[in-house]
């Protein structure tokens, strides 16, 4: 594929990946199979400010030594999910289907359902490309923090604020 199709929240992911690649490889931890991500993703149309996002568990292709190896192939599974059909279905499914059920159900759908097939949570937020102020003063960065749940203890969080793209990490034993 030409490389005007890789998106920055394919390479958001791909830096990701190789970080938590080289973080357990060096501590002898790396398992053999991929890591996967329970990913927060919109399927607005590109551009399109969005306050709705589902959430898919998603491969983050560990395994593959070769950065751009792994880079397409995060790539793929982005195209693959986005056309799949998670672009109809899972853009409303879970969140209509998780706010009908009784929250103890619901809470047992996601932990042993959704949160059993991923080790972390990773989400990529595009914000503003312009300074905000606070009050008059110039906000100067922006530091977003992701979530951890129950046997899902790390949460990568991206945001872009005026040029910048922010990463935090919150984990939890």
């Amino acid at each position: 594929h030409q490389t005007g199709d890789i998106t920055v929240n394919d390479v958001y992911l791909g830096i990701i990946s190789g970080a938590l690649r080289s973080y357990l490889k060096s501590k002898n931890e790396l398992p053999e199979n991929s890591l996967r991500a329970l990913l927060a993703m919109s399927f607005d149309a590109p551009g399109t400010p969005s306050t709705r996002a589902s959430r898919l568990p998603a491969s983050l292709f560990t395994e593959l030594r070769d950065p751009l190896a792994r880079l397409e192939a995060i790539h793929e599974e982005m195209r693959a999910l986005r056309q799949g059909p998670y672009a109809e279905l899972g853009k409303d499914l879970l969140p209509a289907l998780l706010g009908e059920m009784p929250n103890f159900a619901a809470s047992q759908l996601m932990r042993h359902l959704l949160l059993s097939q991923v080790n972390c949570m990773i989400s990529n937020v595009r914000g503003p490309n312009v300074p905000l102020y606070i009050a008059g003063a110039r906000a100067l960065q922006f530091c977003p923090v992701g979530m951890v749940a129950d046997n899902v203890g790390l949460a990568l969080t991206g945001f872009s604020y005026d040029g910048v793209l922010w990463v935090c990490f919150v984990c939890c034993r």
